[in-house]
């Protein structure tokens, strides 16, 4: 079992902060998704660099995405916050 690690309400200051490490100036924050039971905990990410994440099919989206949900530790969907 793996051991719980950032809380979900803990995403997006998790997501501006590594953003800055890697000189991005981001913003997340949760928003409604309009289907909350497929898609729960939608953090939208924004800011002036925010559009370079969806560059390439949004494939370094998917990868921030990837590491909030390894950061966070869970494998329950309603626990993990979704990206956007």
């Amino acid at each position: 079992m793996r051991k719980s690690g950032a809380n979900l309400e803990s995403v997006p200051e998790l997501i501006a902060r590594w953003g800055a490490h890697l000189g991005l100036a981001l913003e997340a924050r949760f928003a409604p998704s309009g289907d909350e039971e497929a898609f729960p905990n939608r953090v939208v990410v924004m800011g002036p660099d925010a559009a370079s994440l969806g560059t390439n099919r949004g494939a370094a989206l998917d990868a921030l995405q990837f590491l909030v949900h390894e950061a966070q530790g869970e494998r329950e969907d309603q626990k993990l916050a979704y990206l956007d």
